[in-house]
């Protein structure tokens, strides 16, 4: 799997480089047993057999809070600091009894939400910048309200895909993040990256997602009438579309055909993977 959030900073990487000195100096067959410490506010630390805590490792910005019930819903949100209301801190919502019985998929869920934690994290501040840098890019990019050219649809099409890519592109980097955090459960690569593909099926019938994806063909569509309307023209584009798949997990260049037949088939897929799961 490859992100697109940049390189750690010196700080991440120091984490990373303690994360991955722990899992080699512990090397198991199996899960390493551990244990969840529920305690004031729900606040959750992970305790292992030698006595090593989770929160070791974890950026300090970073708070695990148990939140019954959501099972294999567990999600990373960023809030103001109580204590600070100049400071955020990134909580991650998991289920800790959910994750204690599902053995390898509850570790897998776990470190890929701690894997959004890590890059999101105010001490990933490269990462911090190169995020506020798409935002901008998406904020420049400033198109009329009734297009005049083909040229005007097409830079529509390519801002609303940045917004859309980095949804998908952010899941990659938490499991690339995941990754070397699950090492620390004893979880073996092979079972994170299958489950880690799971995880990303899940996400696509999330609300959240399914309706970036309706949205967007649904804008398009619109600005498109708009660009007839006012040209008498149909819309006839060469352009090559950069979007990442979320099947391959890699960015790709479509047509615009293409680009509207793989947008249908994520959908298609979605509700297929929703069908199954009832």
């Amino acid at each position: 799997m490859s992100g697109d959030l940049g390189q750690p900073t010196k700080e991440m990487e120091g984490r990373l480089g303690k994360i991955t000195d722990y899992a080699e100096n512990h090397p198991e067959n199996d899960l390493k047993p551990f244990r969840f410490i529920v305690g004031k506010n729900k606040e959750v630390e992970v305790i292992f057999e030698d006595g090593t805590r989770l929160s070791d490792f974890l950026p300090a910005d970073v708070v695990i809070r148990n939140w019954p019930g959501i099972k294999d819903d567990a999600y990373v949100s960023v809030v103001r600091d109580p204590k600070n209301s100049e400071k955020t801190i990134c909580i991650v919502k998991i289920d800790t009894e959910w994750i204690r019985m599902a053995g390898r998929l509850g570790i897998s869920v776990l470190s890929h939400e701690l894997g959004h934690s890590f890059y999101l994290s105010k001490e990933n501040k490269q990462s911090e910048c190169i995020l506020r840098r798409k935002r901008e890019e998406q904020g420049d990019c400033v198109y009329p309200r009734v297009p005049k050219s083909v040229r005007d649809v097409e830079k529509y099409i390519n801002n609303k895909l940045r917004s859309l890519n980095e949804v998908l592109e952010d899941e990659v980097e938490a499991g690339n993040y995941g990754l070397a955090i699950a090492s620390l459960f004893g979880l073996d690569d092979i079972s994170f990256m299958d489950n880690q593909n799971s995880i990303i099926e899940n996400y696509l019938i999330t609300r959240t997602v399914t309706s970036h994806f309706t949205n967007f063909q649904t804008d398009i569509v619109t600005y498109i009438s708009r660009y007839k309307k006012n040209s008498n023209n149909d819309f006839i584009s060469e352009e090559k579309f950069s979007v990442f798949d979320v099947f391959f997990q890699e960015n790709v260049s479509l047509s615009f055909d293409e680009l509207i037949q793989y947008l249908k088939s994520v959908e298609e897929r979605a509700k297929d993977i929703e069908s199954k799961r009832r």
